[in-house]
């Protein structure tokens, strides 16, 4: 009786020694009970690349190096520069990705990854970064990103012996900077849904594409009901949604499910999609990227009145959350689980958002429920 399939793992078509496995979120493959990293995003769009390096590792336990007798010259392994690494990592991590995930390490790269440095000078590489961070005039939390892409670079590096160590150290990280953004009113909310819904049909992101307002009015729909992130919402696929759930691919890989039948709101939001579906060739939304949608929206508060200060779709996000918070008085435990945080994370937010008179309210009906 064959085994039934795991999805937490992949198995290659030719080899049975080995697989990739999930963990943590990460592409991991198993090759003769040794466990190595391959850096890549536990996602089905890198199945393609964690198999072609699962092949790759078979083949080396397969066909291991043989052993040099003591005097036969050893033939040195190739040095890699800085360049020719990145560009073996860039074959294998970055066809599977959006544009703006391209660009952030684009400019990553630019600011910190020394050209043409071969990569067993780490100290050197790493006084470079170090220079460059210390005369960026950066934010700190976009400087913590850059800092992690070099860090997954270079973990790549170690990981195929191209360096024996990685350059980047946990000090170079500047201390991360909570935003504290606003989140909207639901009567803001309404006035931006309004003013789109308002807007001729000749709304484009692209003259090739017809992206139009009543698209764009739904997704804005769609997060202020479901409170999810705006990246998230353009990775849904209608594969992604059955009758009871929708299956959202979330933050550092780990997926999570939003229940449908007690949000009807989102389900007429999902019926209207519909007649986009064809068109979007699969995808609940057309748009890959939300850079363009964040102007849109900032357009809208200029037109309106309302003020900005940053406020963008995690101000919608936010709006959705303190309406379960305040209002609806659902557990915090159950809101972490619907919009993907941590209950840490979530316990902070609910603390936050309670002001003092709603919490005296609150102990209020508590204390006269009892006693009477």
């Amino acid at each position: 009786m064959p085994r039934p399939r795991r999805e937490d793992r992949w198995t290659h078509p030719l080899y049975r020694i080995g697989f990739c496995l999930n963990h943590k979120g990460i592409v991991y493959t198993e090759v003769g009970g040794v466990r190595r990293t391959t850096g890549l995003v536990w996602h089905e769009k890198n199945k393609k690349s964690g198999l072609q390096a699962l092949e790759k590792r078979i083949q080396e336990y397969l066909n291991p190096t043989p052993i040099v007798e003591e005097n036969e010259p050893i033939e040195k392994p190739k040095q890699h520069t800085t360049n020719s690494a990145f560009e073996v990592f860039a074959k294998q991590t970055f066809p599977t990705h959006s544009k703006s995930y391209l660009y952030n390490w684009k400019q990553a790269v630019d600011l910190l990854l020394p050209t043409n440095v071969v990569l067993t000078l780490t100290d050197e590489i790493r006084n470079y970064m170090v220079e460059q961070l210390t005369e960026s005039t950066l934010h700190p939390n976009t400087k913590r990103q850059h800092i992690a892409c070099m860090q997954q670079f270079f973990d790549f590096c170690v990981e195929e012996n191209f360096c024996a160590r990685n350059p980047v150290k946990k000090s170079m990280y500047p201390k991360k900077v909570k935003a504290d953004v606003k989140p909207f009113t639901l009567e803001e909310f309404q006035r931006i849904v309004a003013y789109f819904e308002a807007m001729p049909p000749s709304l484009k992101a692209r003259s090739d594409t017809n992206k139009d307002k009543k698209q764009f009015v739904l997704l804005l729909k769609f997060i202020g009901t479901t409170a999810i992130r705006i990246n998230e919402a353009l990775g849904i696929y209608w594969s992604d949604i059955t009758d009871d759930y929708i299956l959202i691919h979330g933050k550092g890989g780990r997926d999570r499910k939003f229940p449908l039948e007690p949000f009807p709101d989102v389900q007429e939001v999902l019926r209207e999609c519909e007649a986009y579906r064809e068109a979007n060739h699969g995808k609940l939304f057309v748009w890959t990227a939300y850079a363009k949608l964040e102007l849109w929206v900032r357009q809208a508060l200029e037109a309106l009145e309302i003020p900005g200060n940053g406020r963008n779709f995690h101000s919608i996000r936010k709006m959705r959350e303190n309406y379960w918070i305040k209002q609806e008085r659902l557990p915090a435990d159950v809101i972490a689980a619907i919009v993907g945080h941590t209950t840490k994370v979530q316990t902070e937010h609910y603390i936050q958002a309670l002001e003092i008179s709603e919490m005296k309210t609150i102990l209020t009906q508590s204390r006269y429920l009892i006693n009477t």
